[in-house]
């Protein structure tokens, strides 16, 4: 009907043969113990995560190469937003984050950036499919779920194995998009009441999914555009001239970021935050201190003005005249900033039109994707 043609290349076939006498085998078994119950239900809780309306959260509308980086940061964005919960409430336990059904690769992707942070992880999914339990040592199934669907269809089973760790308490954390977000989920005999019969915390986190229109216009549009924030400068943002520094950074400057240096510090060494979710608190210099420093700027000024000037000269020398400067905020960004005044200032040669960005990068973090595209 749509006038396309399709063309199938088969590149391997085979066969399964099934021994005989195996369904009658199976069917002969004891009927499997599933939903195993606790002597002390556990808890539910819920969380809402953020996610843009024009970034892809699996395939069911398509994944393009392009989406990748802006993909990438939005998991990452998503896996800050569920550790705070995990270490507000479930602190120093291990998670098992389980998938729904097709909505597996963000789910897995999450559960990697947990482990990356340092959460002992898991990862695995519900399924549509019945299988036999047998808690015995070897045996892959050692238990199993059976709940009522979450979407329409409240006839229909679904299951879930396993959802355990040895000798450990684990957090199920259970990732759905708006489809299973029914109150299935959570009536009796749904996925949230199983679990949490069997004793475990459970902790929903709902992913509202990326919206078509807004993924068609961002891909219709120049490559990056209409994803992209815009760039920030001086004054409203530090304290360079506009023209000295364009920043491809989030502003938080309303954000309450300063924790107290001992308590910051225990925290990064026990392993549950990151260093660059905080800052230090940061005092206003006192006129010692800014005497000081004028005093330091005033002896090392015609050394470090040769050092810039230096290191620019090369960079042209090496690359051309057509340059393009990135600073690593923000300990890079003065001398990318002095780098740009030598160059544009004519001295000794024609002045040079030369923009200069700064980006972040953060240890165990990586460089700003976002920042990358912008450039």
């Amino acid at each position: 009907e749509l006038g396309a043609r399709i063309d199938t290349v088969c590149l391997a076939s085979g066969r399964a043969e099934l021994p005989s006498g195996l369904i009658d085998t199976v069917t002969a078994l004891p009927d499997p113990q599933l939903n195993p119950m606790a002597t002390q239900p556990g808890s539910s809780g819920r969380i809402e995560l953020t996610w843009p309306a024009d970034v892809p959260e699996g395939g069911r509308h398509g994944i393009l190469r392009s989406d990748s980086a802006a993909f990438d940061v939005a998991v990452k964005s998503v896996a800050d937003e569920v550790n705070t919960r995990l270490d507000a409430e479930f602190a120093g336990r291990p998670v098992i984050v389980i998938g729904h059904e097709e909505l597996m690769y963000l789910p897995l992707r999450l559960a990697a950036e947990l482990a990356d942070a340092g959460t002992p992880t898991r990862f695995q999914t519900t399924t549509r499919s019945p299988a036999y339990v047998l808690d015995e040592p070897g045996y892959p199934l050692r238990r199993g779920f059976r709940f009522t669907a979450p979407e329409p269809d409240p006839t229909a089973h679904r299951y879930v194995y396993n959802a355990q760790w040895p000798d450990a308490d684990p957090v199920l954390l259970v990732v759905i998009d708006p489809p299973a977000d029914t109150p299935e989920l959570v009536a009796p005999g749904g996925l949230v009441d199983v679990l949490t019969a069997s004793g475990a915390d459970v902790l929903i986190a709902v992913l509202p999914g990326a919206d078509p229109r807004a993924l068609h216009a961002g891909r219709s549009a120049e490559p990056g555009a209409g994803r992209l924030p815009v760039a920030l400068h001086g004054p409203e943002f530090g304290s360079y001239a506009p023209e000295d520094v364009s920043w491809l950074l989030k502003d938080l400057s309303d954000a309450d970021l300063e924790a107290d240096v001992t308590e910051r510090e225990r925290r990064i060494q026990a392993g549950v935050a990151h260093y660059a979710e905080s800052l230090p608190v940061e005092f206003q210099p006192d006129a010692q201190y800014r005497d000081l420093f004028d005093r330091v700027l005033a002896d090392s000024a015609e050394r470090l003005a040769l050092a810039v000037a230096t290191v620019a000269e090369l960079v042209v020398a090496e690359r051309g005249e057509n340059v393009v400067l990135v600073s690593l905020a923000r300990a890079g960004t003065p001398v990318g900033v002095l780098m740009r005044r030598w160059l544009t200032s004519g001295i000794g040669r024609a002045p040079l039109v030369v923009p200069h960005y700064a980006v972040s990068i953060v240890r165990d973090r990586g460089i700003d994707a976002v920042a990358l595209d912008y450039l």
